[in-house]
C-alpha cells in the first residue's frame, strides 16, 4: 500500500471565491450540500465580502490523498 499526500495552496481574491461558491454544479462538494445550507453559506460570504477589503487575498488550499494498493 502507497499513500501519498499534495496539498495545493492558490490565494484568491472575494470576488473569485464569490464566483467559485456560485459554480455549485461544478463542485461536487457544494452540490451535495442541502439547499438552505448553501444558502446561508454564500449569505454569510456575501456579508463577509461587505465588511472585507475586496481585493484581499483569502487563502484557498486543497489536499490530494492517493492510495494505490498492489496485489502481490
Amino acid at each position: 500500500v502507497r499513500l501519498a499526500q499534495r496539498t495545493f495552496y492558490q490565494a484568491v481574491t472575494w470576488a473569485v471565491a464569490r464566483q467559485m461558491a456560485g459554480a455549485r454544479a461544478r463542485c461536487p462538494q457544494l452540490a451535495v450540500l442541502p439547499d438552505e445550507l448553501y444558502a446561508q453559506g454564500l449569505a454569510a460570504l456575501e456579508e463577509a465580502m461587505q465588511r472585507e477589503d475586496k481585493e484581499e487575498l483569502l487563502g484557498s488550499e486543497f489536499c490530494l490523498v492517493e492510495v494505490t494498493a498492489e496485489r502481490g
